[in-house]
């Protein structure tokens, strides 16, 4: 693969790896949650759920639904990028927004 074609792809894999690694990284901090670690003091947030368990859960939940919006959004611009490529010209001419 040659350079210009590659490095948009490789682009887009970074970010979505990223994402991923992030991803892994809560989990491991929200099953710490979920078993009754308690919160660093050095942390200056609150963070007192009456039920441990369900607030991690709600927690992988939304973290979840974050990066699945990250890669969405690395998808459109990746989709954005490579298709100012001349050879999509004929396939985004016809595009009208609909």
């Amino acid at each position: 693969m040659t350079e210009w074609k590659s490095q948009p792809l490789s682009e887009l894999l970074d970010d979505i790896g990223e994402a991923v690694a992030s991803l892994n990284a809560v989990v491991v901090g929200l099953d710490a949650v979920e078993k009754g670690h308690q919160k660093p003091e050095t942390l200056d947030v609150s963070f007192d759920p009456d039920d441990r368990r369900s607030a991690a859960r709600k927690a992988r939940k939304f973290v979840v639904e974050a990066v699945l919006v990250r890669v969405f959004e690395a998808l459109f611009q990746h989709t954005n990028l490579i298709s100012t490529l001349p050879r999509f010209g004929s396939v985004v001419s016809r595009w009208d927004g609909k």
